[in-house]
């Protein structure tokens, strides 16, 4: 994990004066105001988590902080003052000699990467984004809060939107599958699909994008493209190399349907020897299971409240790659990503009740 770096400068310290800053590091003067500090952490634990070096001042040298026994005990009370919720981290001191030759030591701080959004304590927010904390506006706030989980996107209601803005058809659908032929309205409701305000239903972006009549009329960028290259790598202008390009809109599950049969056409196939039998077999340059679980994944899991961009699949000679806007949801990092489940979109969870069984 990135943001646990404190083994390294224990067993080097002059890497808390060498190390560059970046995504995952930062280092203060022991004379750094806590209300700072906390900005700092606050920006950590909403980003990937990181490593603070204090006792170092921006020129370089290093100052330590055994000298600094009141200065110290602030900044350890700075999460605690200053942060809400406060942002998880430990502290703990390192051995280094200052720049004038004296033995001292520097605190280093871990601050884990957090599940929750975190300000300071005037309500601001901040985020790591490289080697800086950058305090965001209320649209980066909003779609972090998205990205955590705190406010899902697909449960907000759509202003001015009413039932007649889904398809009756895929409704029933869907409810006939889910046995409530009777109170579709109701099966909605439970599954954060509508919303009620005097008593009326409001339809939430789930709803649009899995039973919208025009989904696309409400949130253009929902769509998935497919792109296919000659040679291994896109080239522009003159050289251009792409050889077949679609966009494909709709409900999502009339999406990831269409989809399929695209990359059935577009995919190739091969004869190869199959050294169990001795045969030649033809099959499919890549494995159906694959691909598509990828493509399920970008559009169930991708962040809707990022516009400007879509789903894309883009085909290769030697591999297919696959993009979907929005950072990793919740907890999922890198490292997790096998072990660690989180749903960005919860009311998608009905999708495997609308659709048939990719899997088969």
């Amino acid at each position: 994990m990135q943001y646990r770096q404190r083994d390294l400068f224990e067993a080097d310290p002059e890497l808390a004066t060498t190390k560059p800053e970046d995504q995952w590091f930062d280092r203060k003067s022991v004379r750094i105001e806590p209300t700072a500090l906390a900005n700092v952490l606050v920006a950590f634990a909403n980003a990937d988590g990181g490593t603070v070096i204090v006792g170092v001042e921006n020129s370089g040298d290093v100052t330590g902080i055994d000298r600094y026994v009141d200065e110290v005990n602030r900044l350890r009370q700075a999460a605690i003052n200053f942060t809400a919720p406060h942002v998880r981290h430990t502290t703990v001191p390192i051995a280094c000699v200052t720049s004038t030759g004296l033995a001292d030591h520097l605190l280093v701080l871990e601050i884990h990467p957090s599940d929750y959004l975190h300000r300071n304590h005037r309500g601001e927010v901040y985020k790591r984004v490289g080697d800086q904390t950058r305090r965001l506006d209320d649209d980066d706030v909003r779609e972090l809060a998205f990205d955590k989980g705190e406010r899902p996107f697909d449960g907000l209601p759509v202003p001015d939107t009413s039932m007649r803005d889904l398809d009756p058809d895929a409704l029933q659908v869907f409810a006939a599958r889910i046995g409530a032929e009777r109170d579709v309205d109701r099966a909605l409701r439970v599954r954060g699909l509508v919303s009620f305000a005097n008593d009326k239903p409001i339809v939430n972006w789930g709803a649009i994008l899995l039973f919208g009549i025009d989904p696309q009329s409400f949130l253009p960028g929902a769509s998935i493209r497919i792109l296919r290259y000659e040679c291994i790598r896109p080239q522009p202008g003159t050289r251009s190399n792409l050889v077949f390009d679609r966009r494909i809109g709709g409900r999502l599950p009339e999406q990831i349907e269409s989809a399929r049969q695209v990359m059935f056409n577009q995919l190739r196939e091969v004869t190869r020897l199959d050294e169990d039998t001795g045969q030649f077999v033809t099959i499919a340059e890549l494995p159906r299971f694959a691909w598509l679980e990828a493509i399920v994944n970008a559009v169930t899991h991708r962040s809707y409240s990022l516009q400007g961009d879509h789903v894309r699949v883009s085909l290769f000679d030697d591999r297919m790659e696959v993009a979907s806007p929005g950072r990793l949801p919740g907890p999922v990092r890198i490292d997790n990503i096998r072990q660690t489940r989180f749903s960005r979109n919860r009311s998608f969870l009905v999708f495997s009740r609308i659709t048939v069984s990719f899997r088969s």
